[in-house]
């Protein structure tokens, strides 16, 4: 902040003033008797007036004007004009002759063959197969083998048990009924049936039918026997039938 000029004008004239008061005559005056005077009283020096030193007035420096800078005036850049691409000629493809596709020729499917259901296995084949397992078994093992084996109750089957009997001495070897295994069967005997098939069996079997026991229920039924010889023994076996069974053997028999 800058002092005025007239404060600083003021202030020398107040230092000009003080010193013409300090160098006043420096005689010596004599020095009278004390005498109580009165103090004079102080007088007040009068100040000069300030005097208002005009400050200066700012001067405004102009601004110069902003001068326009012209700006070129754009050219316009002619465009090149498009070239035209020339376009092939189209060319016509040839379309392929269709070709005839072969027709398969139908083939018969061959139908399926009936698979044969197998025949159902009678009651007579099972005792034949029985029997005739009864006569392996013998000529593998001999007669005694056959003789233990036939005469145990594992060699049942399904109600269908071993008779075995000796032609040479009409011997009954086995039989069902335990107690009456060696007992003579032949001519004069008790035991009829058992005869019959002594004289009757053949190599290739014979069917007889009447009323006999059923080993398993031990009651008499009728039953269906088969005996065949072989190596002079008898080998038999039978079935329960029904009674119109027994009916048409007793008639095959009577004719």
């Amino acid at each position: 902040m800058q002092i005025p000029k007239v404060l600083i004008l003021l202030v020398l004239v107040s230092f000009a003033v003080l010193g013409l008061a300090c160098a006043a005559d420096p005689t010596a005056t004599p020095v009278p008797a004390p005498t109580t005077a009165p103090a004079p009283a102080p007088t007040a020096l009068p100040q000069p007036e300030p005097t208002a030193v005009p400050a200066p007035e700012p001067t405004v420096a102009p601004t110069p004007a902003p001068t326009a800078t012209p700006q070129p005036e754009p050219t316009a850049t002619p465009a090149p004009a498009p070239a035209a691409t020339p376009r092939p000629a189209p060319t016509a493809t040839p379309e392929p002759a269709p070709t005839a596709t072969p027709i398969p020729e139908p083939t018969a499917t061959p139908e399926p063959t009936a698979t044969p259901e197998p025949e159902p296995v009678s009651d007579d084949d099972l005792t034949r197969a029985y029997v005739q397992q009864a006569i392996d078994f013998y000529e593998q093992n001999g007669l005694d083998a056959t003789m233990a084996q036939y005469s145990s109750r594992e060699s049942h089957e399904n109600g269908r048990t071993l008779t075995l009997l000796n032609v040479d001495d009409s011997t009954l070897l086995v039989y069902f009924i335990p107690t009456l295994s060696g007992r003579y069967v032949g001519p004069g005997s008790p035991f009829p049936s058992l005869q019959a098939l002594l004289a009757g069996a053949s190599e290739d079997g014979i069917w007889t039918t009447g009323r006999g026991i059923n080993p398993a229920t031990k009651q008499e039924e009728p039953r269906r026997l088969l005996a065949v010889l072989h190596d002079g023994l008898v080998f038999a076996a039978s079935h329960s039938v029904l009674l119109q069974d027994v009916a048409d053997s007793t008639k095959e028999y009577v004719n």
